[in-house]
């Protein structure tokens, strides 16, 4: 689908993790029509803002765009961009410094609530389903673990030769059968 058709999807109040770690690896067209889909809702007179989680800032295709559409209400655990910045500082954003190491603990355990959604940029999605990621990775396991939803934005400029260069894998437990003892 379309990255507006994505967007669209979103509610006001959702929760939403989203990939990258610094200016890389993190998802743009989504949420920057996420950013669109916002100003037209306020352009109506309906509160749209969303909560953001990353791994870390992000650039200003993501926290730029949102704060600039004053569509974040809470942003989580770190952040670089000058007007997510200034929304903070003027008090229409919440912001939660989290030391980035604890996120996912506090995240695992339900301390920071639901996660709505996750919006993960890779590489390409493989013929078995498993995911190459893009150039930064931070959180992504913990939010595809955790959310409700998933939008994965496939970034086709990256050269494949990522694939394989990640370490990231994902256990799954299964059930053991342990015989009952004979007597």
């Amino acid at each position: 689908m379309s990255p507006d058709d994505a967007a669209s999807l979103i509610r006001h109040g959702d929760t939403i993790g989203m990939s990258g770690f610094t200016v890389s690896g993190y998802p743009k067209a989504v949420p920057q029509a996420l950013a669109a889909h916002i100003s037209q809702s306020h352009a109506a007179g309906r509160e749209f803002r969303v909560n953001v989680w990353t791994g870390a800032s992000t650039g200003p295709e993501l926290d730029g765009a949102l704060a600039q559409a004053d569509g974040i209400a809470l942003r989580l655990p770190y952040h670089a961009d000058p007007d997510c910045r200034n929304a903070i500082n003027a008090g229409r954003i919440e912001y939660a410094d989290l030391h980035l190491g604890g996120v996912a603990s506090y995240a695992r355990a339900g301390c920071l609530g639901t996660l709505d959604w996750a919006i993960i940029e890779v590489i390409k999605v493989l013929q078995d389903g498993r995911l190459v990621p893009g150039t930064s990775v931070g959180n992504n396991q913990l939010y595809l673990d955790l959310a409700r939803r998933v939008i994965l934005e496939v970034n086709d400029w990256h050269t494949g030769s990522l694939e394989g260069l990640h370490d990231i894998s994902r256990h799954i437990p299964t059930a053991v059968s342990v015989p009952r003892r004979l007597q």
